[in-house]
C-alpha cells in the first residue's frame, strides 16, 4: 500500500500540469524555461563551472526559441484554435450585424 502511495506521488506532477494544446504552447512554454534557466545561472549559488559553460549554451537555445517564436508569429494561421475572448475586429462586425 505504501508502494503505491509512493508511486502516486511520483506521478501526481504528470497528472496536473497543463498540456500544450498545440506547437506555439509547447515554444511559449520552453522560452519560459529557457528564462529560468538563465536566471539560475546568474545566481551565485549556480557552480561556477556550470555558470561559464551554461551560460553560453543558455544563449544559443534562448536564440533557437526566440526564432521559433517568431516563425509562430509570421504564420498565425497556422493555429486554429479561437481565442478564448473576442477580438476588436469579432466585436465591431457582431455590432454592425446588431445594428442592420
Amino acid at each position: 500500500m505504501v508502494q503505491m502511495l509512493i508511486n502516486s506521488l511520483r506521478m501526481v506532477h504528470e497528472v496536473y500540469t497543463p498540456k500544450s494544446r498545440h506547437v506555439s504552447d509547447s515554444v511559449r512554454e520552453m522560452n519560459e524555461q529557457v528564462g529560468a534557466i538563465t536566471g539560475y545561472l546568474e545566481t551565485p549559488s549556480a557552480p561556477s563551472g556550470i555558470r561559464t559553460e551554461g551560460a553560453a549554451l543558455a544563449a544559443k537555445l534562448k536564440q533557437v526559441t526566440n526564432e521559433m517564436l517568431a516563425l509562430i508569429q509570421q504564420h498565425p494561421e497556422l493555429d486554429p484554435r479561437t481565442p478564448a475572448l473576442p477580438v476588436e475586429r469579432d466585436m465591431t462586425r457582431a455590432a454592425n450585424a446588431a445594428d442592420s
